[in-house]
């Protein structure tokens, strides 16, 4: 389980209520996942898990759990400072489905860092592999960004796949936080 998961909360997710862990109060800022924390260097992450170097970034070799799920843990570090972790996963689910784990995790991320940046951005398109795309940005008081986004295959096409992501980065700006 996540650290800082602590009770459920109830919330509304497209007319359905469903129970989330309820992390923290609306409005805290974007620090990063679990013990990783933005800013922190290449040899404290690795003090915390086995960490293996891909071609763009680090992979924990285990899977961390989030919302009740088995996630890829990615860690990307710029002048050795942790700059963006981003969770993801992916598992069979039809568009639909893969959508309502969207909403799922979104709602968690509302409950703990407030409302989004704007509406769920929705995109239908030609490109075969993620024909349909759905995200959302909540950025925090001092510029950093949680986005998660999913990515569902046409399954007239390929077999019924769901690609889903949680990364939170540092501000735009390159400023990082400890």
């Amino acid at each position: 389980m996540q650290r800082g998961m602590r009770r459920a909360a109830l919330a509304l997710v497209g007319g359905i209520q469903i129970m989330l862990p309820a992390t923290g109060r609306a409005g805290e800022l974007v620090s990063g996942f679990g013990d990783f924390r933005l800013g922190m260097s290449l040899t404290e992450a690795q003090a915390l898990a086995d960490l293996e170097e891909t071609a763009v970034d680090y992979e924990a070799v285990e899977p961390v759990e989030f919302l009740g799920q088995p996630y890829v843990l990615s860690l990307a570090f710029y002048d050795d400072n942790l700059r963006q972790v981003t969770t993801s996963r992916n598992f069979d689910a039809n568009p639909a489905a893969c959508e309502s784990e969207f909403m799922k995790v979104l709602a968690a991320l509302v409950a703990t860092y407030g409302d989004a940046d704007g509406p769920i951005e929705r995109y239908v398109t030609d490109d075969e592999r993620y024909p349909y795309t759905v995200w959302v940005t909540i950025t925090d008081a001092e510029g950093s960004v949680v986005e998660a986004k999913a990515r569902a295959h046409d399954v007239r096409v390929l077999p019924a796949t769901c690609f889903l992501a949680v990364s939170y980065a540092v501000p735009r700006n390159g400023w990082w936080r400890r």
